[in-house]
């Protein structure tokens, strides 16, 4: 399961990051959200947070979507399987 961590950048400031090191992007959006909530936002993800309560938030909300994920993500049919 991917998960998303916050990281001290050198000039100041934090940025989200995968648990691969990878920016949080737009390939990460694979199911619906839950009823009621949407989608989290990739560009306040890709932005640079003055605070670190803010990056720690917004991963906090991308980690329960990706959990959300996990729980409600199909399985895909192999090659030459029937459906």
């Amino acid at each position: 399961m991917t998960r998303i961590f916050v990281e001290p950048v050198e000039t100041g400031g934090f940025r989200l990051r995968t648990d691969r090191g990878e920016p949080v992007g737009a390939r990460l959006l694979s199911v619906d959200p839950e009823e009621g909530r949407s989608l989290p936002d990739v560009e306040s993800a890709r932005r640079l947070f003055d605070r670190k309560s803010d990056a720690v938030r917004t991963a906090f909300e991308w980690n329960l979507y990706l959990m959300w994920v996990r729980t409600h993500k199909t399985k895909k049919a192999k090659k030459g399987e029937e459906r």
